[in-house]
C-alpha cells in the first residue's frame, strides 16, 4: 500500500511539473500504476483488522471510494477549469501523501 501511494504521488508530482504533453501522461501513467492497487489491497487491510466485520470495513473503504469517484472529477474540472491542470495534479498528491500518512499514523498506533 505504502509503495504503490509513494509511486503514485511521484507520478503526481511529474504531471503537475510537466513541460509537455508526453511528460505529463508518462507522470499520469506512473501515477496509474501507483494507485491500481491501493483498493484491494485497502479492502484486504480493512478485512483483516477486524475479521468478525470484515464486510462493514470492506464496505466502509468501498464507500470512500465511491465518494471519491463521485466528487473528485467535478472538483477537478472546476479547480482545473480556474487554475489549469497542473495544480489539480499537485493537489491529488498533496491529498494521497496525507492520506498516506494519516493511515500510516493510525495503523503504528494500532500496533503499538
Amino acid at each position: 500500500v505504502w509503495l504503490g501511494a509513494a509511486v503514485s504521488v511521484a507520478g503526481l508530482g511529474l504531471a503537475a511539473g510537466a513541460d509537455s504533453a508526453a511528460l505529463t501522461v508518462a507522470g499520469l501513467a506512473v501515477a496509474g500504476l501507483g494507485v491500481a492497487p491501493l483498493f484491494p489491497n485497502l479492502a484486504g487491510l480493512a478485512a483483516a483488522a477486524s475479521p468478525e466485520h470484515a464486510e462493514a470495513g470492506v464496505a466502509r473503504i468501498a464507500a470512500a471510494s465511491y465518494v471519491a469517484f463521485l466528487i473528485g472529477p467535478a472538483v477537478s474540472g472546476w479547480t482545473s477549469d480556474r487554475f489549469g491542470l497542473p495544480p489539480v495534479f499537485a493537489a491529488c498528491a498533496v491529498l494521497l501523501a496525507a492520506s498516506a500518512a494519516l493511515g500510516w499514523a493510525v495503523l503504528s498506533r494500532r500496533r503499538g
